[in-house]
């Protein structure tokens, strides 16, 4: 699907949730025989709801039937008016039918879905249809909450705030929603960390995997040689104890739900729902429950929200799931007019974190680096005013300034990664060459700009889909080859005037460039002619 000609995938499934009639070329991108099974699945569902279907769009909702016809008969049967349904499939029917009428779906179908789905006993492709049918149709807030509880509960959760070891400790966390070239999660750790020579206080900081077009925690420190998530229990409480900081994820017993519904969600298109996003953000702060929370909600064009109203949505409903388990919450919204820093990439933006705690400088912007210190600042401050009064916010953002200028926050981010397995050599090579030590390519292509103009807008939802589906980036257990070291360094920000000829990113392949795909990342950067 690398045809400059071609929408991006993730396009053409942006126009199957709104219901949108499909342009001639996506027909042709959802006939593509490398369309995965979980793809075609999730495409049919989202046919099969739309009454006004022109006759290539039921041609093509045709052939996904004779594909699958046991996700097909579940829609269609769905889809009817007959009497209640009954035998193996009912539940999925029930569930179908409940979500096309826009009725509730209640605690006990809820259960049976999400058993069927932890326990493998129902097809990924007939999930991926009803993941579809959640982006389309929605859900209603009550059925939010109970799906989120029970994805919580799906397997077991982890309380260290009852750990004797952490007595009299204060756990708190910022967690994102999810944004392109986001590295606070690498950086605001060890800012945490920092603070533990003033007050007693540890962060289990959840990460997860990439989601769509944006970067995942996870995968970024996976691309560091060594290191080690620490497994649920003893020894994220020893990582705690070692050094403040336990980089958390949902491996093992915890919310094996999320884990499969997060990943599903990235490789069929159907993340930007708002109760598929609060049940997923919500239910992993369940499982791993702190003292305070602090929700980075991030919207606009780098996000999967787009606007404030639907942030706000997101954060009022996450607060409510976990003020019931005990968690202060609030949240900010933060805006994405551009990607806050100029890496997008694994291991480029490890590089680039380490450069922004006071590492390396190298290639990177300064008014990247300067903007992403800042944010993490504002996000320190905010939650450690709330949590440790009566300090307020103006001091501990004095504080968290003076930790990186005296490169404590850098060293601290050596311990936090000597607690998570990262060998002495390797963290040695990071703190002198990052690129190096994380193996990233030596061979950058330059894309370069064809005209001269002011750089008004990037198309970050198009640059990240390219990053992870066509250079690999996107850790995803359901699509593909994970290439840790791919990715892309922007060469300009809103507002610089780019001549042609220069470069507006260079590209981090490891291997030839087609020039579709040349063609393509520049048509991301959208000029305004001087």
């Amino acid at each position: 699907m690398a045809n400059a000609t071609e929408p991006l995938l993730a396009e053409v499934f942006r126009r199957l949730r709104r219901g949108t009639s499909l342009l001639s070329v996506d027909l042709v991108t959802l006939k593509n025989p490398a369309l995965t099974e979980l793809q075609r699945c999730a495409a049919m569902a989202a046919l099969s709801i739309r009454q006004d279907l022109t006759t290539d769009e039921a041609e093509l909702l045709r052939q996904f039937e004779q594909l699958f016809p046991d996700v097909a008969g579940v829609l269609a049967e769905a889809g009817s008016e007959t009497s209640p349904p009954s035998g193996p499939r009912a539940v999925w029917l029930r569930s179908f039918s409940a979500l096309r009428a826009r009725k509730p779906l209640g605690r006990e179908l809820l259960q049976e879905i999400l058993n069927d789905i932890v326990s493998g006993r129902a097809k990924d492709t007939l999930t991926a249809a009803w993941l579809m049918t959640v982006c389309v149709r929605g859900m209603d807030n009550v059925d939010t909450q109970l799906l989120t509880e029970l994805m919580a509960s799906s397997g077991d959760r982890y309380d260290y705030r009852e750990s004797p070891k952490l007595a009299r400790t204060r756990l708190v966390r910022r967690y994102p929603t999810g944004a392109l070239s986001e590295k606070a999660a690498l950086i605001l750790p060890s800012l945490i960390a920092a603070a533990r020579a003033r007050v007693a206080v540890c962060s289990p900081f959840l990460v997860a995997r990439s989601l769509g077009h944006t970067g995942g925690t996870w995968d970024k420190l996976s691309a560091i040689p060594g290191f080690v998530f620490p497994q649920p229990g003893p020894e994220s409480i020893q990582a705690l104890v070692a050094c403040g900081v336990a980089m958390t994820v949902t491996h093992g017993s915890a919310n094996p739900a999320d884990r499969k519904l997060y990943q599903l969600r990235s490789a069929t298109g159907t993340i930007e729902s708002v109760p598929l996003i609060v049940s997923s953000v919500a239910s992993k702060q369940l499982t791993f429950p702190v003292h305070r929370l602090l929700l980075d909600i991030r919207v606009g064009g780098g996000a999967f929200l787009a606007n404030e109203q639907d942030g706000a949505t997101v954060g009022q409903q996450v607060a409510s799931s976990v003020s019931k388990a005990g968690i202060d919450c609030t949240y900010a919204l933060t805006p994405t007019a551009q990607p806050n820093g100029t890496a997008i990439g694994n291991a480029l933006e490890v590089a680039e974190a380490l450069a922004v705690m006071g590492g390396p400088r190298g290639v990177w912007d300064e008014r990247g680096l300067i903007e992403q210190r800042l944010l993490v600042i504002d996000f320190f401050s905010k939650l450690m005013a709330a949590e440790f009064p009566p300090t307020d916010a103006a001091a501990w953002a004095h504080f968290a300034s003076t930790q990186f200028e005296a490169g404590s926050v850098l060293s601290h981010f050596a311990e936090v990664l000597k607690a998570h397995a990262v060998p002495e050599s390797t963290l040695a090579g990071l703190f002198r060459d990052p690129f190096s030590e994380l193996g990233i390519p030596s061979d950058a292509v330059s894309v370069p700009s064809q005209k001269r103009g002011v750089l008004h807008s990037v198309d970050q939802f198009a640059l990240g889909e390219i990053v992870n589906r066509r250079l690999g980036a996107g850790g995803n257990d359901f699509q593909g080859q994970f290439d840790p070291k791919a990715g892309l360094i922007l060469a300009a920000r809103l507002g610089d005037l780019v001549r042609a000829g220069t470069p507006l990113c260079r590209v981090f392949a490891g291997r030839p460039l087609s020039e579709n795909t040349t063609d393509d990342i520049a048509a991301c950067f959208k000029l305004l002619d001087t």
